[in-house]
């Protein structure tokens, strides 16, 4: 399932009523210019924006920013306000497939209100193309889909992972194989669990370099690119306060660990048992 979140609600008078239209999207958008919630409020509480959107979210992990109930009419896509609930990212269209995954707080935050809103209103959780969501289909669009009906946006841009948000959504985000080892590398591939329920695995790939695949990441990535020759491993233990603990044996035989705490941007720390410098 997606991430639990709590709701931040924020002045907004730009809304209508839907004028008896049944709602049967839900519509990802890009602020293309607030980073935060809190500053795309406030250009939609300017009375002159005249936008607003139903929900924001950001890099603030299981917070969502709300607006307009979603039972009225937001404005935020031209024709594709009557029947539209809108989840706006604070996010830029021209992002690379890469940027998008490094805020993955956001789209985490995005998955879990349109999980909501899809639960809401029946809504499937299915990419519609753009001839269906003009037509009004039910399932999941983007601005770019609505055309010159919608004001002829882009948003959210060629790179945006829609299909990852939509399997958070879901709540079957899969893992791949991890690379097989090197003979002599005991590879012990470990997993925890995060206070999210979040599943994290680590183990080692072919050079003997520790490995890890927390929730967000399309792949195993290793953590150090400066370490390899690690014998066995790896362990991982995650604590309350998201602490990543991944433990492993070295090429001298000697128990070592790096720590980091989950989407920190802080590099991840070293250290050994005992008088030893190589990782």
């Amino acid at each position: 399932m997606p991430i639990s979140y709590s709701e931040d609600w924020y002045a907004c008078q730009h809304y209508s009523s839907r004028s008896g239209s049944g709602i049967v999207q839900v519509t990802f958008h890009t602020a293309e210019g607030a980073k935060t919630n809190a500053s795309l409020a406030n250009w939609l509480g300017n009375p002159d924006s005249q936008v607003s959107y139903h929900a924001s979210v950001d890099d603030e992990r299981g917070v969502v920013a709300r607006y307009v109930d979603s039972d009225m009419k937001a404005w935020s896509q031209a024709g594709g306000n009557p029947f539209c609930l809108s989840v706006c990212f604070c996010a830029f269209v021209a992002w690379s497939s890469s940027e998008w995954r490094a805020h993955d707080n956001m789209l985490q935050n995005a998955a879990a209100i349109a999980r909501t809103f899809c639960d809401w209103y029946g809504i499937p959780i299915t990419a519609l193309s753009a001839s269906q969501a003009q037509s009004g289909a039910r399932g999941i669009s983007q601005h770019v889909d609505g055309g010159t009906g919608w004001s002829n946006h882009t948003d959210c841009g060629p790179n945006f992972p829609e299909a990852y948000v939509l399997d958070l959504m879901r709540g079957t985000v899969s893992q791949p194989q991890p690379p097989q080892p090197q003979a002599g590398v005991n590879m012990c591939i470990s997993s925890a669990v995060d206070p999210d329920g979040g599943i994290h695995y680590a183990g080692l790939d072919e050079n003997g370099s520790v490995i890890y695949f927390p929730p967000g990441w399309e792949n195993w990535g290793r953590i150090d690119t400066s370490q390899s020759g690690a014998v066995s491993g790896t362990g991982i233990s995650i604590d309350k306060n998201w602490l990543v603990t991944l433990t492993y044996t070295n090429g001298s035989k000697k128990p070592c660990k790096y720590y980091h705490v989950f989407r920190s941007p802080d590099a991840w720390v070293w250290s050994a048992v005992g008088n030893i410098t190589a990782r």
